[in-house]
């Protein structure tokens, strides 16, 4: 069994405004008590910071949870905070904080890891988009790329609003080509997210 490891991410959502008394009973009832619930000029929000096996598991079991706690509450997307720090690279990356401090050093790799974009006091923060990008390149990672499976699930998400504004197969027919080309996704998520009717076969 993998090593449970702590994914930072922010859901965006539709629907009822989650941070309501009633709302946050049932979220936490489902489960999210590793999560603050708010809004940001208007759109509501979930910050989480779940332990789980992999990060595609920790996003999985987040929308799931989130999704089923209350009616009408949609996630839209997956946005994970632009900076970040050696800690949060190492949780993300599923790497150690000693790896990832090699790396930035120079003392390990090829000494092209991406320069801090600025400071907070002695604490370094790195731009995500380039560590991410930057981990994506390297032949080194054996694991799925954070930002391939945030992609993978954002495209889910949105081919899941298409499939329910739009009528025909179309939409359907590509999420069914898409789920059965990647292993990221398991038949558990298909279920969760499209129905029965795009859940891929082997």
């Amino acid at each position: 069994m993998s090593a449970r490891q702590t994914y930072a991410f922010q859901l965006i959502l539709a629907g009822p405004d989650p941070s309501e008394p009633a709302q946050l009973e049932r979220l936490f009832e489902a489960g999210c008590g590793d999560a603050t619930f708010g809004a940001c000029d208007g759109v509501y929000i979930a910050d989480f910071d779940r332990a789980a096996p992999t990060y595609s598991e920790a996003l999985r079991s987040a929308i799931a949870a989130v999704e089923q706690a209350v009616p009408g509450l949609r996630v839209l997307r997956v946005a994970p905070e632009e900076l970040v720090s050696a800690s949060e690279i190492a949780a993300r990356t599923g790497r150690s904080r000693e790896s990832v401090r090699q790396l930035f050093e120079g003392t390990r790799g090829n000494g092209d890891f991406p320069r801090p974009a600025t400071w907070v006091g002695s604490m370094r923060l790195w731009n995500w988009t380039e560590v991410a990008a930057w981990f994506d390149a390297e032949p080194r990672v054996e694991a799925m790329a954070p930002c391939d499976v945030q992609e993978i699930t954002n495209a889910l998400l949105k081919l899941r609003s298409i499939c329910e504004r739009t009528e025909g197969n179309a939409p359907t027919a590509i999420a069914r080509k898409i789920l059965a080309l990647t292993d990221f996704h398991d038949r558990n998520w298909a279920t969760e997210t499209f129905g029965s009717s795009t859940t891929p076969t082997r």
